[in-house]
């Protein structure tokens, strides 16, 4: 629920649109998921903010290379933070 109120989307408008879209239905289909704008809006930021993988794949340097003024050698493994690029304003 916190996700819910720290998107800048206002929580009633997404309500709405879930409620109209669903009608008496009680459910919705693949169809209906074109419509709704605010509700992909809100999963598209809760997968950025709490991705289920945090780690992206292990990489593998292939030849020496300075990364930020650091050395790298050959075989050396790189960790990619997927978790904190998601959440750094600037990327």
């Amino acid at each position: 629920m916190t996700i819910l109120a720290q998107t800048s989307l206002n929580l009633s408008k997404k309500q709405e649109e879930l409620r109209t879209t669903m009608n008496s239905k009680g459910f919705i289909t693949n169809k209906d998921l074109t419509e709704l704008v605010y509700f992909k809006a809100l999963v598209k930021k809760t997968v950025r903010l709490h991705p289920s993988a945090p780690l992206l794949i292990v990489r593998e340097t292939i030849c020496k290379g300075i990364i930020k003024g650091y050395d790298m050698l050959p075989k050396t493994l790189v960790y990619v933070n997927g978790w904190a690029i998601r959440r750094d304003p600037q990327s």
